[in-house]
């Protein structure tokens, strides 16, 4: 499960970006799926805007190239009412399950 984070380090000069592009490099060579959910898209707008407009690290057509380039990966988005609950869990929630393991639910 990609986020916007690990996303945005795809176009993003950022410290930390050899795993990302690592994944990436992956994934568009056919050897990993990846899954996103469907608020990776807005996410990353907001991670962009707030590049763009309150950090001024981005021009803002710099800031829509990027997006437009999200836009043309091949992710397969999944809704976010899927992710709540693990299938065949029981109702076990994603947070409950992120929480024994101790990573982010996103």
């Amino acid at each position: 499960m990609v986020d916007a984070s690990v996303a945005l380090k795809w176009f993003l000069p950022e410290s930390g970006n050899s795993g990302a592009d690592n994944l990436l490099k992956a994934f568009l060579g056919g050897t990993v799926d990846l899954y996103a959910p469907d608020l990776l898209l807005i996410e990353a707008a907001s991670g962009l805007w707030r590049r763009t407009v309150i950090r001024g690290e981005l021009d803002p057509s710099e800031a829509k190239a990027i997006y437009q380039d999200l836009l043309t990966l091949p992710l397969n988005f999944q809704a976010s009412e899927r992710l709540r609950c693990i299938p065949g869990g029981g109702g076990t929630s994603a947070l409950g399950v992120r929480c024994r393991l101790l990573c982010p639910v996103h």
